[in-house]
């Protein structure tokens, strides 16, 4: 995840002075680069102030959808970055800790690592081709008379799978069991 981080003195005077910053790194390099921001800010404005004010004015590739806002506390979010690097996370378990932030199932990044296991994923499909899928495997239609199993309706059963605990995403749809 990259932020920009943006002298917030130097900000009102109308000068954008900042820079992007790659984070997960450690806590001695993030304070060093702020340092220098607001060091460049002072130059900039050129008007004796001390500038110790910073704020973020941008911030790319959330995969997590990690909480993020101009006044964020860039210190926790680094952390966070990095206990994510740390973990090296498959891209199906990026997918459903992603899916259970996005849709505020969990409240926080530790909960969706401890939940991620129970989220079941159906990529690159559809609500009818998931239900055709589900009564397949589920259920026996075959032990019914053809006329009864003749009245099953795929597309109610669809219907209804997107109102209980199923929910669609680029393509895929996810299955989280409360």
């Amino acid at each position: 995840m990259r932020v920009f981080i943006t002298d917030l003195a130097s900000y009102n005077q109308s000068y954008l002075i900042g820079r992007w910053v790659e984070l997960g790194i450690e806590k001695e390099e993030l304070q060093q680069t702020i340092s220098e921001i607001l060091k460049e800010g002072e130059e900039a404005c050129d008007d004796g102030s001390i500038h110790e004010e910073y704020f973020l004015t941008d911030w790319e590739d959330n995969e997590f959808n990690l909480e993020v806002g101009e006044y964020s506390d860039i210190f926790k979010l680094n952390e966070e970055v990095a206990r994510i690097k740390e973990l090296d996370l498959e891209d199906y378990q990026k997918k459903c800790v992603s899916f259970l932030l996005d849709n505020s199932i969990v409240s926080n990044l530790d909960e969706a690592l401890e939940r991620y296991e129970d989220v079941l994923i159906y990529e690159d499909t559809s609500f009818l081709d998931l239900a055709y899928e589900i009564v397949e495997e589920q259920y026996n239609l075959d032990d019914l008379p053809e006329f009864v199993a003749n009245y099953f309706d795929y597309e109610a059963f669809a219907r209804d799978l997107k109102l209980d605990q199923y929910y669609s995403s680029n393509g895929d749809i996810f299955y989280y069991s409360y």
